[in-house]
């Protein structure tokens, strides 16, 4: 862009408006394109006012009649570097190009560059002369082969050194800095071009055209020993400053994956020789640490908290609390200080402020925030004893809170007794629990293990939630990084822009050194001090979650129950619950038992060694009076799958289930067949069969000296590799026996053995040979006599089936 244009250019006012159309008239290469890019606008919906249409062809056809072929390569390299339209022809006239005047107004505004590719931009090799003395470009004279410009007068360019390092395009970390020397008004460097003088001389200023060097230097030798000692320790603190702020970029990048302050990448580096890497060179810096280290600025901040809470406890208590003081009696919560953006910076730029400024504290302490509601002493977690004290150790522990870190201060107490003496800090989980649940209540964090950082327990709440929906555990710590790699990195991007802010708008006088200090890497405990979020930490807290609200849950539950209740028996849940006995896992349940209502939200659910319905006849008595309790006393509904075995519980609990209900009774002479619960019980332990057999062995032998034969019906159930129950029926004796032979391996109790393989027992059963033939399989039973009950139905009829449905339908 040339002088004309940078002229017509100032003369915009400041509507964005006006600015487009000024850039549109200066940079559009003939006539037809800017009329088509200003139908363009319009058909945008744009409202133009005439004049300012007036106006930017006016533009146009002025800088037209002025520019030449210079200019005209000045105006394509300045779209060129402003990714502006590109030239226009007949096709692009055609076509009509539709601009985004946001975007234009954008390319109008400076763009600064970022901190990044001010930092790694490499640095300009500075031009030496023969004595490798570096070549002053700027002085305080006018520059050889120059002219005087118009307005100047004859003491050439009298831009200082400093303006000129400000405005120009430096390069690396030298960009901050401020090289003294090169203005006469400041004494100058003796080896400038032109510039400055000696002890005794001032600067002269040499050049063609005229035009004298401004005077410097002068008389007084002390005073320009003193600046130059002062520009001496200036630089020597900016190199130190250099040096250590590479070391810190060096580290921040290899913080990330891959990450390097090289241009180029090692690709050749493969997975395994990357692990490799990982393991014998940075395993001891990529350790999990979620404390800050001694020094870092969160750790000042803290002891800083520490000294503002201990203040009021050491002086007693007062009426007023001072204003370098925190009553943890009054508050909990303690926000970072001022937020750093509106607080700026002084003479150096340090991102310690911005560490501190995600760091929230959270007080905790029972026996001094809830005095009305907590005993005078509190109880030991380990032997329940009041033998107890206050050590005088307070700590800081994290928290996971979202996107953000908070410490709970919080004090440790001591067990006086002689037979326990331990110690444990107010936040431990079982110490909670002898809290009152009024004041356990008000802890909002699980801490699901000694060391280490906890979670706050409404997180919890939420990964909760989001289960039905598909997000597990790992799906949710995912979340949560990101969100906490997010504001690491909004915290990072604003300390940088405070830092352009700095450098361009706050007055030099106030700048110590131009070299600020880079951002930490993430996990750096002496800087930002940030940790991740790890499954495990997930898993833990959940279980403690759960364990802590489980009454609250069981409570909510009463609250589904209506008239109805559907009951079912399932194995899936049993399956995945394991107890390690020494070097094995057993499942020690096998099925649960739920009771969902006609809304189908869980009225009941707990686990079940056995489908016994004698685990449950505790069970329903108290759940029906859980019913009555909440008002719901009437059932009018109930469905299950073994409707004759668990139904009868139900029965007798809820006699409103048989209002109006009249049973069918077929019409026949024929005895009704009933099953009660005197007809059957439930045996699963092989000294329960036992003592089974041996009553009715006595009733077995006189059976058989009175008719010759025993019959016993037999029937089992089983799948493919495991057999369930075994059913027993001795003829003229009650009640018969369910056998559940779980964890019996292949021996049979030894005296119902005896009895089933005695000549004189018949064995009866339909299809009786499986059923025989599972038992000599599993427990080597053989029977002598067996009779299948199908060959009754073939008596009269050889051809006759025997299924229920042939014989009943």
């Amino acid at each position: 862009m040339n002088e004309n244009e940078k002229e017509v250019y100032l003369e915009v006012g400041d509507s964005p408006i006006a600015r487009i159309l000024h850039y549109l008239a200066i940079t559009a290469t003939s006539d037809e394109l800017l009329e088509a890019l200003l139908l363009d606008i319009q058909a945008l919906g744009i409202a133009i006012h005439p004049q300012l249409l007036s106006d930017a062809r006016n533009t146009f056809n002025t800088l037209s009649q002025q520019g030449t072929n210079n200019n005209n390569a000045n105006t394509t390299s300045a779209n060129n570097d402003a990714n502006s339209l590109p030239p226009a022809d007949a096709t692009t006239a055609k076509r009509r190009l539709v601009p985004n005047p946001y975007k234009l107004y954008e390319q109008l505004r400076r763009k600064p560059r970022t901190m990044y590719s001010i930092i790694t931009a490499k640095r300009k090799k500075k031009a030496v002369n023969s004595n490798n003395n570096t070549i002053k470009s700027t002085g305080p004279g006018r520059p050889k082969g120059k002219k005087n410009k118009p307005g100047h007068k004859a003491g050439g360019n009298r831009k200082s050194a400093q303006y000129v390092q400000h405005t120009g395009d430096q390069s690396s970390l030298t960009y901050f800095t401020f090289p003294g020397g090169g203005d006469a008004d400041d004494g100058g460097d003796i080896r400038g071009d032109g510039g400055g003088g000696d002890d005794n001389a001032g600067g002269t200023g040499g050049g063609d055209d005229g035009g004298g060097g401004g005077g410097g230097g002068g008389d007084n030798p002390n005073s320009d020993t003193e600046d130059n000692e002062k520009k001496r320790r200036k630089e020597v603190m900016e190199r130190l400053a250099q040096s250590n702020a590479e070391k810190d970029l060096k580290r921040y990048a290899e913080s990330f994956r891959n990450g390097s302050t090289d241009m180029s990448i090692n690709h050749d580096l493969d997975e395994e020789d990357e692990e490799d890497a990982v393991d014998s060179d940075t395993a001891k810096r990529n350790r999990r640490t979620c404390q800050p280290a001694d020094g870092s600025p969160i750790k000042q901040y803290l002891d800083c908290i520490h000294q503002k809470v201990q203040h009021p406890l050491r002086a007693g208590t007062t009426l007023s609390t001072p204003t370098n003081s925190i009553d943890i009696k009054k508050t909990s919560w303690i926000s970072p200080p001022m937020n750093p953006v509106g607080k700026g910076f002084k003479g150096t730029a340090d991102p310690s402020d911005f560490y501190v400024s995600n760091a929230f504290v959270f007080l905790w302490d029972p026996l001094l925030q809830y005095p009305e509601h907590m005993p005078s002493k509190v109880i030991c977690p380990i032997c329940h004893s009041t033998d107890t004290r206050c050590d005088g150790n307070w700590k800081f522990r994290p928290y996971h809170w979202w996107d953000k870190t908070v410490y709970v201060y919080h004090r440790r107490y001591e067990c006086t007794s002689a037979s326990c003496e331990a110690k444990w800090p107010s936040i431990r989980p079982d110490f909670l629990a002898t809290l009152p649940t009024l004041v356990a209540e008000q802890f909002p964090f699980i801490s699901p293990t000694e060391r280490g950082p906890g979670i706050y327990a409404p997180m919890l709440t939420m990964m909760k939630e989001l289960f039905p929906t598909g997000v597990m555990i790992g799906k949710f710590a995912a979340v949560i990084n990101v969100l906490l790699r997010v504001n690491f990195a909004q915290t990072h991007i604003s300390y940088l822009d405070a830092i352009h802010h700095w450098l361009y708008n706050q007055p030099s006088a106030l700048v110590d050194c131009r070299i600020p200090t880079p951002f930490s890497p993430y996990q750096d405990a002496g800087g930002y001090c940030g940790f991740e979020l790890k499954e495990s930490l997930l898993k833990e807290s959940l279980r403690h979650h759960m364990v802590a609200r489980e009454d609250y849950m069981q409570a909510s539950a009463q609250t589904a129950n209506d008239c109805g209740l559907s009951t079912d028996d399932s194995h899936k849940q049993a399956k995945h619950c394991h107890v390690t006995v020494g070097k094995s896992k057993v499942q020690p349940f096998t099925t649960t038992f739920t009771a969902i209502s006609l809304s189908g939200q869980p009225c009941l659910s707990l686990f079940k060694f056995t489908k016994s319905t004698d685990e449950l006849r505790d069970v329903i008595p108290n759940y029906f009076q859980v019913r009555q309790h909440i008002g719901k006393t009437e059932l009018l509904r109930l469905e299950g799958d073994r409707g004759a075995i668990d139904h009868p519980l139900f029965f007798s609990a809820a006699p409103s289930l048989l209002r109006d209900v009249h049973p069918r009774r077929e019409d026949t002479d024929l005895p009704r067949f009933d099953v009660t619960e005197n007809d059957y019980t439930y045996i699963t332990t092989k000294s329960a069969l036992s003592e089974y057999a041996l009553a009715r062995l006595e009733h077995v032998k006189a059976v058989i000296e009175k008719h010759g034969t025993c019959r016993i019906s037999v029937d089992t159930e089983f799948s493919a590799d495991d057999l369930h129950v075994v059913a027993i029926e001795i003829e003229g004796s009650r009640p018969a026996v369910l056998v559940h032979p779980y964890s019996w391996g292949n021996t049979f109790e030894p005296n119902m053995k005896k009895i089933l393989e005695l000549d004189n027992v018949l064995i009866i059963g339909c299809n009786i040979s499986v059923d025989v033939r599972k038992l000599r399989e599993r427990f080597n039973i053989r029977v002598c006599r067996v009779r299948d009950s199908r060959s009754f139905c073939r008596h009269d009829d050889a051809q006759q089936k025997t299924s229920l449905q042939a014989m009943c339908g």
